[in-house]
């Protein structure tokens, strides 16, 4: 009995250093969590009219944004505000907007993001000139942003309109019918954003 004791502690005695170090040789696993992180943005934003090019709109855009990201990928939206006004040319509305994109990202450096995805843009005023502003419209978003504090990014986008955001018939004198056009909306949006969870 004295003896199986002997070996029983000979051999725990062994082992116990082989399993310790066996504990801090093998790698440890871990799993990327997405991160989820929600803020404020705002910017401005100039619009210009397709096939229009004396129709240049300025504006103020501000919003909030949802992202979630998971190593080099990401999904972001941000319902945001246009507070836009005319600069030049013959129109006379402020038009102000509602847009709602939704983005994929994909991290090509170190601090900077490239972001792609579609834009559903809703009207919110109503004008009756001699043009009609649809009451949405659709769109496509290419951009970057860039990390430059812990809370705070910066960013350049560049949004094309896929359809008509802009209905136009021009009358003579008379009264009849001259010409009728349709134009879509083309912007460039300059942005800030301020992480606050």
């Amino acid at each position: 009995m004295k003896n199986i004791r002997k070996h029983l502690t000979c051999h725990l005695l062994f082992l116990f250093p082989a399993i310790v170090y066996a504990q801090q040789a093998l790698p440890v696993v871990k799993k990327d969590l997405p991160e989820i992180t929600f803020g404020l943005k705002a910017g401005f934003n100039p619009k210009n009219f397709n096939s229009y090019p004396d129709q240049t709109i300025s504006g103020l855009m501000a919003g909030i944004y949802a992202n979630l990201k998971m190593g080099n990928f990401g999904l972001r939206t941000e319902p945001a505000l246009d507070f836009l006004s005319i600069s030049s040319g013959k129109l006379t509305p402020t038009p102000t907007y509602i847009d709602l994109p939704v983005l994929a990202e994909y991290k090509i450096l170190k601090r900077t993001w490239l972001q792609a995805g579609p834009q559903f843009s809703v009207y919110l005023n109503t004008y009756n000139g001699n043009g009609t502003y649809l009451k949405s419209y659709l769109s496509g978003n290419i951009g970057v942003e860039t990390k430059l504090a812990s809370v705070f990014n910066i960013g350049l986008r560049y949004n094309k309109g896929l359809t008509n955001a802009y209905d136009m018939s021009i009358y003579n004198s008379a009264g009849t019918l001259t010409r009728s056009e349709s134009f879509s909306n083309n912007s460039i949006q300059f942005y800030v954003v301020i992480r606050v969870y």
